[in-house]
């Protein structure tokens, strides 16, 4: 997919609401991942790297961009569902989910001086091929236990059906801080 499509994908995000007591005030997701979503270091060179379709399947799976809040620039890590393969384990996706926070956390240091990342799990798109709700606990888990002081946000999109379904059974295994930290974006 190129960057025009998933510009527009973030287009189509057009309302906030909130499922804690986080004051969000006028939050707006796609217009600040659009004016931020310039190339970050590394792009270029990952790009380059890109030999097969695998490669840019899992490059739109899993990607960083900028993101402006509260007048800093922090990292935020992309996680696109529907670019998901299942497969019979998962560290491998947990390795490279690893690998691009560290980035984010390299750009929330450069641009805010703060050990801070945020991570939008994107579920739009998908389907019963490409959804695993093993795999949406294990990042959830991995957001709870690795990166439970340095995680600020975590962002859910998808349909409202969809998010409706899904929520009730991710809630059950997050406790009350991470829970905190979650913010449900509807269409």
């Amino acid at each position: 997919m190129n960057e025009i499509n998933e510009i527009n994908e973030i287009n189509e995000i057009n309302e906030i609401n909130e499922i804690n007591e986080i004051n969000f005030s006028f939050l707006n997701l796609k217009k600040n991942l659009i004016e931020n979503n310039n190339l970050i270091d590394g792009d270029i060179e990952e790009l380059n790297k890109m030999k097969t379709r695998e490669d840019l399947r899992l490059y739109n799976l899993l990607n960083i961009k900028k993101f402006k809040y509260n007048n800093s620039v922090y990292g935020i890590v992309h996680i696109q569902i529907k670019y998901f393969v299942k497969m019979k384990n998962y560290d491998f996706y947990l390795k490279k989910i690893d690998e691009k926070t560290k980035v984010a956390f390299d750009i929330s240091k450069k641009y805010s001086n703060k050990e801070k990342v945020f991570i939008f799990i994107d579920l739009s798109d998908i389907t019963q091929k490409n959804f695993s709700r093993k795999f949406i606990k294990l990042i959830l888990k991995k957001c709870m236990v690795q990166y439970e002081d340095t995680l600020e946000l975590c962002f859910l999109y998808g349909s409202v059906t969809f998010i409706k379904i899904v929520w009730p059974f991710v809630k059950l295994f997050l406790d009350k801080e991470t829970k905190d930290k979650i913010v449900l974006l509807n269409n």
